[in-house]
Order: C-alpha cells, then structure tokens, then sequence
C-alpha cells in the first residue's frame, strides 16, 4: 500500500461542479467527504437546486462565474 495521496493533485485546486441534481451533487459531497473543501456549485439563474446547494454548505453561483473562478469544472 502506497502512503501517497490520490487526491493530491485536486487539493491544491479550485473546483466547480455544474448542476446539483442527483450526480452533480453526489460528487461535490464525495469530494467534500474526501477532504477537498474549494468548492463552487454552478447552476441556472433561479435554480430550485440553489437552496439545498447553500444549505448543504457549498457556495453557488451561476454556471459562468463559477466556470472563470475553477481550474478544474465537472
């Protein structure tokens, strides 16, 4: 077993994952469980999706700010 870190490479970046539906959610909470905490949620103007976003503790903007604020967007 290896003593690297899998995840090295993300925790230094800024991350933006587009929509909180049922995958885009899925993955900005396995990678907050993971450790990762730059996190952005990018969704439509209006989105119902926003509040379960912000109470879940991400940050949200809309797809375009957020997508200029990451190096890394899914």
């Amino acid at each position: 077993m290896s003593d690297t870190d899998p995840l090295a490479a993300l925790r230094t970046r800024k991350l933006a994952i587009v929509g909180y539906g049922n995958h885009g959610r899925s993955h900005a909470l396995n990678l907050r469980d993971s450790g990762l905490t730059n996190i952005r949620i990018g969704l439509r103007e209006g989105s119902a999706s926003r509040a379960k976003a912000e109470a879940e503790g991400f940050e949200v903007g809309t797809v375009a700010e957020v997508a200029g604020w990451a190096d890394i967007v899914s």
